[in-house]
């Protein structure tokens, strides 16, 4: 796909071709319409690099509390608390 940006938008923006495609790569990240991974597909870069230029520019990610419990149930899944049996002994 080619996507022709006229000449007087990116002047206006003072903007390059990598800044132009950041930005909308990073438009559709944050809309929930592309994964971390796929943004950073789309810029040529691996998802941690993508993820790395996002923290430089003091962008958060996206992240709600039905996210963080999902994440917790896994954690708790994966790595299940035991009791600990030298704390009775003590």
């Amino acid at each position: 796909m080619i996507l022709e940006i006229p000449e007087a938008i990116a002047d206006h923006c003072e903007c390059d071709e990598a800044e132009l495609l950041f930005g909308l790569t990073l438009g559709l990240f944050l809309q929930g319409r592309l994964s971390g991974g796929q943004a950073g597909v789309a810029l040529g870069l691996p998802r941690s690099a993508f993820l790395d230029a996002l923290h430089d520019r003091g962008i958060a990610l996206p992240y709600d509390a039905e996210e963080a419990a999902r994440d917790l149930a896994n954690v708790e899944r994966l790595w299940p608390r035991r009791s600990d049996s030298s704390d009775s002994t003590r």
